[in-house]
Protein backbone atom coordinates (compact mmCIF):
# COMPACT_ATOMS: atom_id res chain seq x y z
CA UNK A 1 0.00 0.00 0.00
CA UNK A 2 1.60 3.34 -1.20
CA UNK A 3 1.15 6.18 1.06
CA UNK A 4 1.16 9.64 -0.21
CA UNK A 5 2.01 13.58 1.52
CA UNK A 6 -0.14 16.27 1.24
CA UNK A 7 1.27 19.80 1.49
CA UNK A 8 -0.78 22.54 2.07
CA UNK A 9 -0.24 25.43 0.04
CA UNK A 10 -1.08 29.54 1.36
CA UNK A 11 -1.37 32.17 -1.16
CA UNK A 12 -0.53 35.71 0.91
CA UNK A 13 -1.09 38.91 0.58
CA UNK A 14 2.26 40.28 -0.22
CA UNK A 15 2.10 43.43 2.24
CA UNK A 16 0.64 41.50 4.63
CA UNK A 17 3.44 38.81 4.41
CA UNK A 18 6.29 41.06 4.43
CA UNK A 19 4.61 42.88 8.22
CA UNK A 20 4.40 39.40 9.24
CA UNK A 21 7.86 38.26 8.01
CA UNK A 22 10.62 40.56 7.53
CA UNK A 23 11.90 41.15 10.83
CA UNK A 24 11.67 37.29 11.67
CA UNK A 25 13.48 36.78 8.09
CA UNK A 26 16.18 39.41 9.34
CA UNK A 27 16.33 38.32 12.95
CA UNK A 28 17.39 34.22 11.86
CA UNK A 29 19.53 35.68 8.68
CA UNK A 30 21.60 37.48 11.56
CA UNK A 31 21.62 34.31 13.43
CA UNK A 32 22.85 31.31 11.29
CA UNK A 33 25.47 33.75 9.22
CA UNK A 34 26.30 35.74 12.40
CA UNK A 35 26.25 39.31 10.68
CA UNK A 36 24.38 42.57 11.16
CA UNK A 37 22.05 44.48 9.36
CA UNK A 38 22.84 47.41 8.49
CA UNK A 39 19.09 49.08 8.80
CA UNK A 40 16.01 47.60 7.21
CA UNK A 41 15.43 47.69 2.91
CA UNK A 42 12.53 48.82 1.79
CA UNK A 43 9.98 46.00 0.24
CA UNK A 44 7.51 46.78 -2.07
CA UNK A 45 5.09 43.95 -3.95
CA UNK A 46 6.00 44.76 -7.41
CA UNK A 47 8.36 43.81 -10.18
CA UNK A 48 9.14 45.48 -13.57
CA UNK A 49 8.27 43.93 -16.60
CA UNK A 50 12.14 43.69 -17.03
CA UNK A 51 12.20 41.48 -13.95
CA UNK A 52 9.33 39.44 -14.52
CA UNK A 53 10.66 38.58 -18.30
CA UNK A 54 14.03 37.23 -16.64
CA UNK A 55 11.29 34.93 -14.08
CA UNK A 56 12.55 36.49 -10.75
CA UNK A 57 10.91 35.73 -8.04
CA UNK A 58 12.46 39.67 -6.41
CA UNK A 59 14.94 41.99 -7.05
CA UNK A 60 16.89 44.08 -4.73
CA UNK A 61 17.68 47.65 -6.32
CA UNK A 62 20.85 48.99 -5.24
CA UNK A 63 20.12 52.42 -5.73
CA UNK A 64 16.90 52.53 -3.75
CA UNK A 65 17.71 50.14 -1.12
CA UNK A 66 14.55 48.29 -2.04
CA UNK A 67 13.71 44.23 -2.63
CA UNK A 68 10.96 44.13 -5.18
CA UNK A 69 9.00 40.56 -4.42
CA UNK A 70 6.37 39.57 -7.59
CA UNK A 71 2.86 39.59 -5.66
CA UNK A 72 1.31 37.73 -7.96
CA UNK A 73 2.50 34.59 -6.62
CA UNK A 74 3.61 34.69 -3.43
CA UNK A 75 2.58 31.61 -1.38
CA UNK A 76 3.92 29.98 1.91
CA UNK A 77 3.84 26.23 2.75
CA UNK A 78 1.42 23.99 5.56
CA UNK A 79 3.61 26.04 8.82
CA UNK A 80 6.77 23.73 10.07
CA UNK A 81 6.78 21.72 7.30
CA UNK A 82 10.17 22.14 5.56
CA UNK A 83 10.77 24.65 2.58
CA UNK A 84 10.46 22.72 0.01
CA UNK A 85 9.81 25.79 -2.69
CA UNK A 86 12.09 24.96 -5.58
CA UNK A 87 11.99 21.43 -5.41
CA UNK A 88 7.63 21.70 -5.61
CA UNK A 89 8.23 24.85 -8.09
CA UNK A 90 10.29 22.55 -10.43
CA UNK A 91 9.12 19.49 -10.43
CA UNK A 92 4.76 19.73 -9.90
CA UNK A 93 2.21 21.40 -11.77
CA UNK A 94 2.05 24.19 -9.20
CA UNK A 95 3.49 26.28 -11.54
CA UNK A 96 5.19 29.51 -11.16
CA UNK A 97 4.40 29.96 -7.40
CA UNK A 98 7.10 30.86 -5.03
CA UNK A 99 7.97 30.93 -1.20
CA UNK A 100 9.20 34.50 -0.12
CA UNK A 101 11.44 33.38 2.61
CA UNK A 102 13.94 32.16 0.52
CA UNK A 103 13.49 34.70 -1.76
CA UNK A 104 13.83 37.72 1.10
CA UNK A 105 16.75 36.04 2.22
CA UNK A 106 18.50 35.84 -1.58
CA UNK A 107 17.51 39.53 -1.62
CA UNK A 108 18.98 40.56 1.79
CA UNK A 109 22.28 38.87 0.99
CA UNK A 110 22.08 41.67 -1.89
CA UNK A 111 21.36 44.59 0.45
CA UNK A 112 23.90 43.10 3.05
CA UNK A 113 26.83 43.60 0.31
CA UNK A 114 24.94 46.96 -1.00
CA UNK A 115 25.45 48.45 2.76
CA UNK A 116 29.32 47.00 3.58
CA UNK A 117 30.62 48.52 -0.01
CA UNK A 118 28.75 51.80 0.67
CA UNK A 119 30.11 51.68 4.38
CA UNK A 120 34.35 51.70 2.74
CA UNK A 121 33.41 54.16 0.38
CA UNK A 122 32.52 52.41 -2.52
CA UNK A 123 28.98 53.15 -3.51
CA UNK A 124 26.21 50.86 -4.45
CA UNK A 125 27.28 47.29 -5.11
CA UNK A 126 26.59 46.03 -7.45
CA UNK A 127 27.32 49.02 -9.30
CA UNK A 128 25.84 48.43 -12.59
CA UNK A 129 21.80 48.55 -13.19
CA UNK A 130 20.82 44.47 -14.06
CA UNK A 131 17.26 45.57 -14.94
Amino acid sequence: MGSSLEIALYRHNCNEWIEDNLQEVIHQQELKLGLEHNGIPKVICKLTPQQKEQHADGAYDPTTNTISLDAERIFSFEPGLPRLAMFIETTTNYGNLFDPWGTVQHELGHFYADKVHEEYGSGNWPNRPRY
